[in-house]
């Protein structure tokens, strides 16, 4: 049964992670509709992947919230 906590654990840090991306994503793009365009678009600062593709893990997600904070504060590459 600890295993099976632990998992859901990781999961739902997850989920909550992916949350937050989604929530500052809205808000630097203005639209839900805006932010997934953007996360189907190859990202140079990224190394040229789409933004989806690294979103399912923790390291990916940390990324995504650095690149999404840079273009809030209008910092481009």
């Amino acid at each position: 049964m600890a295993k099976r906590k632990i998992v859901l654990s990781i999961q739902s840090k997850g989920n909550i992670e992916i949350e937050q991306v989604t929530n500052l994503g809205k808000d630097v793009f203005g639209t839900l509709a805006k932010f997934k365009l953007w996360l189907e678009t190859p990202n140079f600062a990224l190394g040229n992947i789409k933004p989806i593709e690294i979103i399912t893990n923790s390291n990916g997600r940390e990324k995504l919230i650095n690149e999404l904070t840079r273009i809030n504060h209008g910092i481009l590459l």
